[in-house]
């Protein structure tokens, strides 16, 4: 026997997990070559003291492959700075601490301070990835896109392990804790963030870029249920 730590995954309704095959089999007709024009963008909340418990159990070695337990999990406790990031294949976009509540308003002139800059400098048509946050899809966001002519993927719901950047902000947040320790005001936290972000290497990104096609295969191999990923 041995002790395995249960993976923190979220739960994926029936409903979506159709949605997401639907996703992944269309994606398989454009090929790993065209995840190399994806900007892969996402908020994040870095908290002064997260408190997601792990949960460690016992099982037999010739049952770990078949093992799809996980840890769900809720987090709170001190203070906290929401962020916003992009990268894509091409390396590392901007990085943006974000004040008060996102809503569809401050999101464009967000998008077009940082993105608009982006696809620029690529040089290249580039495709945007964003979740389904309800500011994201606001009819004044896609107005917008349509009007810049900036194509959009079609994202399904509850797809945080589709997404490489959800990996890329779990590595921040894990080497600020290793190298910070506890931040004691908000100002603190966002310095840290900032300094690991600038601190991240191109084979990182470019690793975690070419995962995607990965993740597409994945989740049709889960038929749309949560990946390891």
């Amino acid at each position: 026997f041995k002790m395995l730590k249960l993976l923190k995954k979220t739960l994926i309704f029936p409903r979506n997990q159709l949605k997401r095959v639907e996703f992944c089999r269309e994606m398989l007709n454009f090929g790993p070559a065209f995840w190399e024009t994806v900007i892969w963008s996402d908020e994040t909340t870095v908290r002064q003291r997260p408190q997601g418990k792990d949960i460690t159990i016992r099982v037999h070695s010739s049952h770990i492959d078949d093992l799809e337990e996980i840890n769900p999990q809720i987090h709170s406790g001190g203070f906290s700075v929401m962020f916003w990031g992009c990268f894509s294949k091409l390396g590392l976009g901007p990085l943006v601490a974000l004040e008060g509540t996102m809503n569809s308003e401050n999101y464009l002139e967000l998008i077009k301070d940082t993105l608009l800059p982006e696809i620029d400098a690529a040089g290249r048509p580039m495709v945007f990835m964003q979740d389904n946050a309800p500011c994201h899809k606001a009819k004044r966001i896609m107005d917008f896109f349509a009007q810049e002519n900036i194509e959009t993927l079609n994202w399904p719901p509850q797809s945080p392990d589709m997404n490489p950047i959800e990996n890329l902000w779990a590595i921040i947040k894990a080497r600020r804790k290793k190298k910070y320790g506890v931040p004691t005001s908000k100002n603190e936290l966002i310095e840290q963030i900032f300094d690991i972000w600038n601190d991240i290497d191109v084979g990182l990104v470019h690793t975690l870029a070419d995962s995607a096609n990965k993740r597409v295969q994945a989740v049709l191999k889960a038929n749309g249920k949560v990946t390891k990923y």
